[in-house]
């Protein structure tokens, strides 16, 4: 059985989602393909770059829904949420931009 983490609002307490929480297996197994992970040779830069362009796009696809979740499990306003939002997908095509230099 899967434990689950309840998300409420903090100002009136309503459930706002419910998140699936890692087994201990779970965590294992990711830490051991972790390690594993960082003994490989590194990701070339250009693919590095295509890949933060890629969050980006899907970070800005779910814009609203992601912003809607920022502004409910906190307290900032969704106009905030929604610059917080563009911000994170600004600094991901920062990164991937400097990777792009750097190759």
């Amino acid at each position: 059985m899967i434990a689950r983490l309840e998300v409420h609002d903090p100002e009136d307490g309503t459930l706002i989602a419910e998140l699936d929480c890692a087994t201990g297996r779970q965590i294992d197994t990711a830490l051991d393909l972790g390690y594993r992970a960082a003994r490989r040779p590194a990701i070339p830069l250009h693919q590095r770059a295509s890949i933060l362009r890629d969050v980006a796009d899907r970070l800005l696809a779910q814009s609203e829904a992601a912003a809607t979740t920022i502004a409910t499990e906190g307290i900032k306003t969704i106009r905030e949420a929604r610059a917080e939002v563009q911000r994170a997908a600004f600094t991901l095509r920062l990164c991937a931009g400097d990777a792009e230099r750097l190759a």
